[in-house]
């Protein structure tokens, strides 16, 4: 393994391990207990994981131009993993928030009573 890629994968490792750390101090603090926290472990992780990507790749290029002719554009392999992983992301964190903190109370914007 080359030496820049072990200083990535530590970096994405340090990332990953403080963001899981923050999200369990947070559900915490929050209120869930324990068996829950236990029971959405690995969630957790994969969500710190997940996130450690993304900052690992944030300053990447996301378009490379052609030079001779501007409006031609590719999307790199950065931008095309940034998109997925900011999805996965988000899907979790939705997910985690629903089923550690109940979710938030009438965000599904679906509330029909005014026009019953």
């Amino acid at each position: 393994m080359a030496k820049g890629k072990q200083t990535v994968k530590k970096d994405k490792t340090t990332i990953a391990n403080a963001e899981y750390d923050r999200l369990v101090k947070l559900f915490t603090t929050a209120g869930v207990d324990k068996i829950k926290l236990d029971i959405f472990d690995k969630l957790i992780r994969k969500v710190a994981t997940t996130f450690a990507r993304l900052e690992v790749i944030e300053d990447l290029p996301t378009i490379i131009y052609n030079p001779a002719n501007p409006t031609v554009q590719k999307e790199t392999a950065a931008g095309k993993s940034y998109v997925k992983y900011m999805a996965q992301y988000t899907s979790c964190m939705q997910k985690l928030s629903k089923e550690l903190l109940g979710g938030l109370q009438d965000d599904d914007g679906d509330d029909l009573k005014d026009y019953e």
